[in-house]
């Protein structure tokens, strides 16, 4: 088998990428108990990461705080200083 050179030739009919495809001694980190998070690499090694859900942000007064994204709702200050929410809640 010959190996890809490039993402697009990698997905196989299913759309996901396989240790296979990617070629010998490529190592993809086990899935199991790793819902909700991203496959990320620092160059050498893969591993799983946390997608964050707290973002800092300053208000239209200028002073910082902080949002914390939960269950699709997206907490914001409006201009007058009062919260409200985009998503459900």
């Amino acid at each position: 088998m010959s190996k890809a050179r490039n993402l697009a030739d990698l997905l196989n009919n299913s759309g996901q990428i396989t240790a296979e495809d990617i070629g010998e001694g490529a190592v993809i980190p086990s899935q199991t108990g790793q819902s909700g998070k991203y496959l990320t690499t620092d160059g050498s090694t893969a591993s799983w990461g946390d997608i964050g859900t707290t973002f800092p942000f300053y208000k239209a007064d200028g002073n910082s705080d902080t949002i914390t994204i939960t269950s699709g709702v997206f907490p914001f200050y409006k201009a007058d200083g009062s919260q409200d929410n985009i998503g459900t809640s």
